[in-house]
């Protein structure tokens, strides 16, 4: 197997390169393997470059991408290999959210107490089945219709994915509110002042002051679409968004479902209330979210705004009118775990509705 570390030098304010880099060489030369490093350059080059790396390797060479860098680096990295039999997808954790690698212990601050950070670990790790989420957008007409450019989508998606094309997702799409505070954290990340669940935050009550609910037409499985207003939604196969917020405290990385869920308006004061229950994922069973708080289990949903909506695909925000979609992709990716890490499954008291 060769190991190949795509890594984002601006991740961690710069700790990819200052950091990660010697700590990489370090162990792949301790190890004995085969190992590659490539620097990305810009936002949505790591998805092109492992694309052409993977045309230009054999078949029968196996090959391991690392995204040195948070969930953005990841979601690129795995839009370039998807579907590539001989690729699997690792991720060394250091960037600002790191909501993935959350679901099997990650994220826990530091090497010692991160085993995505122990280089040697991942090295020896080996790579499980983990869902992936397809996300398009299409016409209103016809869901089944070739995906046209989103209005208005801003750079997120035009340097992500061409338009039209589909892309995936292996974490969270968040909807309405959530999405709109991802927008105010990552400006908030890039002054440097206020970095993880504390930028996050800062986002909240940022976006707390003049936020009003969106509205969409909401299309569960092959059920009948109901119009809703949404606070907040998100459609995950991970549990972690905004650097730890339990949003989808059930969801699971390998069951095959998509966990849905989404909240009515409430009012500052009771969303104030129920920031902390949020962050540790015990919300969906508060008293002022009865008759606010709907969830499903589902392959598919699909989403049809009713003017503007703010969306972020693994923490990148995008604004749009047009309808999209997000079911489980066909195959699942292969994820490689550190040595000694195994995923979460869920519990058979966790199950809640599976719409088909």
């Amino acid at each position: 197997m060769r190991h190949i570390f795509v890594y984002n030098p601006v991740a961690g304010a710069g700790k990819a390169q200052k950091t990660e880099l010697p700590r990489i060489l370090e162990a792949v030369r301790a190890a004995g393997v085969d190992y590659e490093i490539h620097r990305t350059t810009n936002a949505g080059e790591a998805t092109l470059w492992v694309r052409r790396r993977l045309a230009n390797a054999p078949e029968t060479e196996m090959l391991r991408f690392y995204a040195v860098g948070g969930d953005g680096t990841l979601a690129e990295v795995l839009n370039g290999l998807y579907g590539a039999e001989n690729a699997e997808l690792a991720c060394i954790p250091i960037g600002s959210g790191n909501d993935f690698v959350r679901n099997f212990g990650g994220a826990s601050g530091g090497e010692e107490h991160d085993p995505f950070l122990r280089v040697g670990a991942q090295i020896q790790g080996e790579a499980v089945p983990v869902d992936v989420m397809e996300f398009q957008f299409f016409q209103a007409e016809d869901e089944d219709a070739d995906a046209g450019k989103p209005e208005d989508a801003g750079a997120g998606m035009d340097r992500l994915s061409e338009s039209g094309a589909v892309r995936y997702a292996i974490n969270m799409l968040n909807i309405g509110f959530d999405a709109k505070v991802v927008a105010h954290t990552q400006h908030l990340k890039k002054t440097r002042v206020l970095r993880g669940t504390a930028a996050y935050v800062a986002g909240v009550v940022t976006e707390l002051a003049a936020y009003r609910p969106c509205r969409a037409q909401v299309k569960i499985g092959g059920n009948q679409p109901f119009d809703t207003p949404i606070l907040l939604a998100g459609v995950g196969n991970g549990r972690f968004s905004g650097g730890g917020f339990m949003g989808l405290p059930t969801a699971c990385v390998d069951d095959g479902l998509l966990d849905v869920s989404i909240i009515h308006s409430v009012s500052r004061l009771e969303f104030l209330r129920l920031v902390g229950k949020y962050h540790a994922g015990t919300h969906t069973d508060d008293p002022l979210l009865v008759g606010r708080i709907f969830q499903w289990q589902a392959r598919q949903v699909s989403f049809t705004p009713v003017g503007p909506l703010t969306l972020s695909v693994d923490g990148e925000p995008v604004r749009t009118q047009t309808p999209f979609r997000i079911r489980l992709a066909e195959k699942p990716v292969r994820f490689a775990l550190p040595a000694g890490v195994c995923p979460l499954k869920r519990t058979a008291d966790e199950a809640s509705e599976i719409v088909k």
